[in-house]
This record gives structure tokens, sequence and C-alpha cells, in this order.
């Protein structure tokens, strides 16, 4: 008579491999998803960027228009510089830099890993730029006197960016007196 574990352990070893292979193959797939997951969200993110553009582009003096933005979670929009007369040192996002914009608005991700306690020494430390030259994506709006991208609709500067925490967001685009002013209208 044969060794029972003589011949169970050929069948064992089978198991545990199979195990082990089917483990690796959906580790693989998770992973696989989040690279086209993550491309999706940013095509969403350049999709909404280019509107917003347009908008910009085609506004006429005095005029408003909305933009409703959709299912962007850990976004913001940003307007840059930042009020430069606060925020001395101040550096704006690498992309209107190298683009030699003075003025520009960018779609930053990775917005929620703040807490929200916007101050003097972060924007010093450039730690919001950072944001933006990580996960961003920018257009230029130099054309204009001023710009001012916040979520306070009578804000007078850039110090609180216009984040995504719900799933639908309306932006309003306001140009009076070569002033741009963007906002969220809750």
């Amino acid at each position: 008579m044969k060794n029972k574990k003589a011949i169970l352990m050929p069948e064992t070893l089978k198991i545990i491999i199979a195990v082990m292979c089917l483990l690796l193959l959906a580790y693989l797939s998770i992973n696989l998803y989040g690279v086209f997951a993550g491309d999706r969200e940013l095509e969403k993110v350049k999709n909404y960027a280019n509107e917003l553009e347009e908008i910009i582009e085609g506004i006429k003096e005095g005029e408003s228009d909305e933009l409703m933005i959709l299912g962007l979670n850990d976004w913001a929009i940003t307007g840059w510089p930042f009020d430069p007369g606060i925020f001395s040192g101040e550096k704006m996002p690498e992309e209107c830099i190298r683009n030699k914009w003075n003025k520009c608005i960018c779609f930053c991700g990775n917005w929620d890993s703040w807490d929200n306690s916007y101050s003097v020494e972060r924007f010093n430390r450039g730690e919001y730029k950072n944001l933006c030259d990580e996960k961003g994506v920018c257009f230029d709006t130099s054309g204009f006197n001023k710009l001012i991208v916040d979520s306070n609709k009578d804000s007078k500067d850039n110090d609180n960016p216009i984040s995504f925490k719900k799933s639908v967001v309306n932006v309003i685009v306001k140009l009076e007196n070569n002033e741009l002013r963007i906002w969220k209208n809750d």
C-alpha cells in the first residue's frame, strides 16, 4: 500500500501554487485597473479645464456663465498668483512658469490631503503649488487685469480654492472691468 502522505503532498503543493497564482492575478488586475481609472480621471479633469477655458475665452465684458462639474473628488480649482501682496515669496505651478504665464488657472489634484487650514506659511513654503505640480492641469489667463478664483463670491483674492466635496459643483465665471472672477455657486 502506498503512503498517503506521499500522494497528498504533490496535490497540496498544486493547490498552494494555484492559490498564490490567483492572488497574484488579482493583485495585478487591481493595479492595472487603478492605472486606467487614474487615466480616466485625468482625462475628465482635462475636459473640464478645456470647457472652463472655452467659457473664459468666449465671455464678454459684463457677462457671466456657468459650468457644472460632476464627479470630481480630491481636486480643486486654483487661481495663480494667489494674492502676491499678502503671500510674499509665493511661487506659481511649474506649468505656468514654463509657459511664461503671469496669471493662470489650475485644476490641482490630491486636494483632500489638506486639512483646509490655509496659511501664509504654507503658501510661502510652496505647499499648495506642489499639489498642482504633482497632479495638475493649468491654462493661461494672462489677458485679464485681475484674476480671482475663490469659493467665496465676494472674495478679493485667491486664498480659498474651489474644492470639490460634493458630486455636483456649479462654477460661475464673470468678467467685469477686465477682472475675471470665478466662484462656486452653492
